[in-house]
């Protein structure tokens, strides 16, 4: 049984590793910036995660930014979410949301956790896409 674990574990490991280095994160990551409500843009921009990471790694710069950049891909509707990751981009958004969907649902079911539902504890707020219009965008310099 032991082996057998450590067999899963492994595979497990090798899996998560192979999707962490395909969508980048070790090094860059994608922010998005709702710049404009009616009609909605966001600005997706693909940021080195040095320049928002402080002495704890763990901890992401946060809030307001000034991004001076190029558009580097035309505007774009309702783009999938893992679009540029070449294992997950094969998900389906649709799936995606539905599993999310199902397990939400799932958490419903399970007792409550002391006096608050297990949802409480739990946040599956994971969107499939990028809702309406949106535009990649290269930072050329990004002020606080």
């Amino acid at each position: 049984m032991k082996l057998d674990a450590e067999m899963k574990e492994d595979l497990a490991r090798a899996i998560t590793t192979a999707v962490k280095a395909d969508t980048r994160q070790d090094t860059t990551r994608e922010y998005y910036g709702r710049v404009a409500t009616d009609p909605a843009l966001t600005l997706i921009t693909l940021c080195d995660l040095a320049h928002f990471i402080i002495d704890d790694p763990d901890r992401l710069l946060d809030g307001t930014f000034t991004v001076l950049g190029k558009v580097i891909a035309p505007v774009e509707m309702d783009v999938p979410t893992f679009s540029r990751n070449k294992i997950l981009r094969n998900l389906a958004p649709g799936a995606l949301g539905g599993g999310i969907q199902k397990l939400a649902e799932l958490m419903e079911e399970v007792p409550q956790v002391g006096e608050k539902p297990l949802s409480e504890y739990i946040d599956l707020k994971m969107a499939s896409r990028v809702e309406g219009a949106s535009m990649r965008v290269m930072p050329l310099a990004i002020y606080s």
